[in-house]
């Protein structure tokens, strides 16, 4: 049979310690309460963490389509200038009339220049898309035998953002 174990207290009086074991294997409950806030503290920070995440996610997808939105209108406005200037090239005859017509539009920028090839001229047509892109696009108008020929050879898509150059700043060790 065992002993009961004597433990000395501040005040002087001893106190005795029964040799029962716990119901819970030898854990005191005061660990399982300290264990349970842990985990409840732990459950808390990764719910904190998870709700955090979704609401940057839906951000960047509201980001994400508004900007998909601005593409496209751009897109569509672009497309219908390109289809008028292949429209004012097949009812004129030479370069001149041809621009001496073209649309006047509000959202498009239209210039031109001769081709560096020498042959025709080389017209580019930006939209813009937001505040930072713009839409480009290249033609190539040619005459030939008195009629026009138009024909697309670069779109892209161009940052309008400025860029500030700063200088790197390079740590000599004094």
């Amino acid at each position: 049979m065992r002993q009961p174990v004597v433990l000395p207290q501040e005040n002087g009086g001893t106190a005795q310690m029964s040799g029962k074991k716990s119901a819970f294997g030898g854990i005191g409950t005061g660990m399982l309460s300290v264990l349970m806030v842990l985990i409840v503290l732990l459950l808390t920070a990764f719910s904190v963490l998870s709700y955090s995440t979704a609401v940057a996610e839906a951000r960047l997808t509201e980001k994400t389509v508004l900007s998909a939105e601005d593409y496209y209108a751009a897109d569509a406005a672009a497309q219908q200038l390109v289809f008028q200037l292949y429209t004012l090239a097949e009812e004129h005859d030479s370069a001149e009339s041809f621009f001496e017509n073209l649309p006047e539009t509000s959202e498009a920028n239209i210039s031109w220049e001769p081709s560096e090839s020498g042959v025709g001229y080389q017209l580019t047509c930006t939209v813009p898309i937001d505040d930072t892109r713009q839409l480009r696009i290249l033609l190539q108008l040619i005459e030939i035998d008195g009629t026009l020929q138009l024909s697309q050879t670069q779109r892209r898509t161009e940052s309008t953002a400025v860029w500030e150059e700063e200088g790197i700043y390079i740590w000599d060790g004094n």
